[in-house]
């Protein structure tokens, strides 16, 4: 991977009813976030979104936390 590149991933985290907390496996560029939660895109702005926390470190968090067999993925570019 190279800056710039788009990355789509599943991200760093428990899903296990309680954890909100993920990462990417590199840095993003603030703003080029997408989850997909359960296969439907997830706007940051939904009530089930997600915030941009802290993209150096590749962080984000839920606003809800993610139920045992539930699946997310992410797409970004990367920082």
């Amino acid at each position: 991977m190279a800056l710039g590149d788009e990355v789509i991933e599943v991200p760093i985290g428990d899903i296990n009813g309680v954890n909100v907390t993920f990462y990417t496996s590199v840095a993003y560029q603030s703003g080029t976030l997408r989850e997909w939660m359960n296969g439907i895109l997830i706007r940051s702005s939904d009530d089930d979104g997600f915030t941009e926390t802290n993209p150096a470190t590749g962080e984000f968090q839920t606003k809800v936390a993610l139920l045992n067999g539930d699946a997310i993925v992410v797409r970004y570019i990367e920082a």
